[in-house]
């Protein structure tokens, strides 16, 4: 079956970031509508500020990638917060444990002890909803939104 293995991103990986960022955007089914040139540089914006990126390898090959970064916690100066800001576990590897096993190596392995782990999941990806409840993420606030 294979081990999952972390290796950190850099700039040189971000057309592979890029791709893997369409394909979440897909399979969300997110309204993002940036174009994979947008994508681009905005990923290497966000590798050239605090933002890191890992990707989840499992016998060599690149199964996902989680793109967060750490920061003060809103409340608590002391205490750490981490936002995962993406994570994709790409579809060949699904329904067989590598995202979950992905965040338990994130969480013991490269987050810092004790830190708040914060996500968005959107409305229109039910199936996201239930992965992070499966991991004990539960429900803080609703983001609610007017188009004009």
């Amino acid at each position: 079956m294979g081990q999952l293995l972390l290796k950190e991103a850099n700039l040189d990986d971000v057309h592979m970031l890029t791709e893997m960022n369409q394909e979440l955007i897909r399979e969300e089914n997110s309204e993002n509508p940036m174009t994979y040139s947008q994508l681009y540089n905005r990923m290497s914006g966000f590798l050239d500020n605090d933002w890191r990126a890992v990707f989840l390898i499992i016998n060599d090959e690149i199964a996902g990638y989680a793109l967060f970064r750490e920061r003060e916690h809103g409340f608590d100066p002391n205490q750490k917060e981490v936002y995962i800001r993406q994570y994709l576990i790409r579809k060949s590897y699904r329904g067989r444990g590598w995202g979950r096993t992905g965040i338990q190596l994130l969480i013991f392995n490269v987050f810092p002890l004790n830190a708040t782990i914060l996500i968005d999941v959107l409305e229109s990806n039910p199936v996201g909803r239930k992965f992070w409840e499966s991991m004990g993420f539960k429900p803080y606030y609703i983001n609610m939104r007017l188009n004009r």
